[in-house]
C-alpha cells in the first residue's frame, strides 16, 4: 500500500518518447510490382520474430495463402533436418507437373494451357538460427530452400549477419542484391554491400 502511495502522490518522468512504426504509403503497392518484375524480397531485420512477421503481411511481402515454414532452432542436428524436411516438402510442390494435352501424340505449342499460381512459400527464421546455418556448413541447404520461397524472413539478424547473408547471396547464387537500411548502424557493419540507407 506505501508503494502505491508513493508512486502515485509523486510521479517523476525523467523523459518519454513516442513512436509511430507504420508503413509507408505505396509499400505493399512497390513490393506487388517488385514481384510482377519477378524481384525475389529478403527481409533481414532485428524485429522480434512476431513484428516481423505481422509488418510482412500487413506490406502483403507474406500473403494468407503463402505457406510459412518457419524454422528456430538451437542445434545444429535439428536445423539440418528441419531444412531438409521443409527442402523435401517444397520439391514435392513444385514437382506436381500440370497434365499435358496431346493431340496426335503431339504436344502442341499453340494450345492454350490453363495458367495456375505455382506453389507460394514464405520462409521465416530467426537470428539463433541463422547462426546455425552460417557457422555449420549449412549455408548451402539454406539457400537452395530460399530460392524456393516467395518470401525470406530473418529476425532478430545482427548487422554482421545481413551482411553475411547478402554476401552469401550474391556469391553463391550469383546475383544482383541490393540492400536497404534504416540506419548507419547497417550500413556501417554491412560495408560491401550495395546499400541505399534511409
Amino acid at each position: 500500500m506505501k508503494e502505491n502511495q508513493f508512486t502515485s502522490s509523486s510521479p517523476v518522468c525523467p523523459g518519454a518518447t513516442g513512436i509511430e512504426d507504420r508503413l509507408q504509403d505505396g509499400v505493399p503497392d512497390t513490393i506487388a510490382a517488385l514481384r510482377e518484375a519477378g524481384i525475389q524480397i529478403w527481409v533481414l531485420t532485428g524485429d522480434k520474430q512476431e513484428t516481423a512477421v505481422n509488418i510482412a503481411y500487413s506490406c502483403k511481402l507474406l500473403d494468407q495463402r503463402d505457406t510459412v515454414f518457419t524454422i528456430n532452432t538451437e542445434n545444429k542436428e535439428t536445423c539440418e533436418s528441419l531444412l531438409n524436411l521443409t527442402l523435401e516438402e517444397v520439391r514435392k510442390s513444385y514437382e506436381v507437373e500440370k497434365p499435358q494435352r496431346k493431340l496426335f501424340g503431339f504436344i502442341p505449342t499453340s494450345l492454350p494451357v490453363s495458367e495456375t499460381p505455382g506453389p507460394e512459400f514464405g520462409l521465416v527464421i530467426d537470428g539463433r538460427t541463422l547462426d546455425i546455418i552460417l557457422q555449420g556448413g549449412l549455408e548451402e541447404r539454406f539457400l537452395e530452400l530460399a530460392r524456393l520461397c516467395r518470401s525470406v524472413l530473418c529476425c532478430r539478424s545482427t548487422p554482421l549477419q545481413k551482411s553475411i547473408v547478402v554476401k552469401l547471396v550474391r556469391r553463391q547464387l550469383k546475383v544482383m542484391t541490393l540492400s536497404i537500411g534504416t540506419s548507419l548502424w547497417n550500413l556501417t557493419a554491412e560495408r560491401g554491400k550495395r546499400v541505399l540507407s534511409l
